[in-house]
């Protein structure tokens, strides 16, 4: 299962827009899903990646540290040290690259609404609507709630609860 990070917009109209948003999302469109892990195209294009999510000074400063990286693997007995570093940029820029989108969302003003776990995007948009959409129902009086059932415990595995249960059960 993955987290996934939830962001909504920023809302035009000031912080009383932002607090009726927290309850049922405005722009269900515009909202921001992103998987927080381990990103195999990083890994792969650590120069390039950053580049296609706008993350400029990101992808600027990995250019850099590739260069710096072709320019000590022609030392002689660096070649090995220079293919170390070379993935373990990849590594890094896998693993901190959602972090770094993420970031970028905070800075122009995005809300974060919620960090789900989901096995897929999909499943995480179904998880976060629905309790918005639940929320926007209203909340239910405490008498209209319904109580889990007791269940009663094997009495080999639990002696002390069993002498707990409520009577009737």
């Amino acid at each position: 299962m993955s987290r996934w990070v939830v962001f909504e917009p920023p809302s035009a109209a000031g912080d009383d827009a932002g607090l009726a948003r927290a309850t049922v999302p405005a722009d269900g469109e515009r909202t921001a899903f992103l998987r927080d892990g381990w990103t195999t195209w990083a890994f792969l294009f650590p120069y390039l990646w950053p580049f296609r999510f706008g993350l400029w000074l990101t992808g600027v400063l990995a250019v850099v540290a590739a260069v710096a990286i072709a320019i000590l693997a022609r030392q002689p007995g660096f070649e090995l040290a220079a293919s170390g570093l070379s993935i373990l940029l990849g590594i890094l820029m896998a693993l901190e690259g959602p972090g770094r989108r993420a970031v970028r969302r905070r800075r122009r003003g995005w809300r974060e609404a919620a960090v789900i776990e989901a096995r897929s995007r999909a499943e995480a948009e179904s998880i976060y609507f629905g309790r918005h959409a639940k929320a926007a129902q209203g909340p239910a009086s405490a008498h209209a709630r319904p109580t889990p059932p007791y269940v009663t415990p094997a009495l080999w595995l639990a002696p002390w609860i069993a002498a707990q249960a409520p009577e009737g059960a």
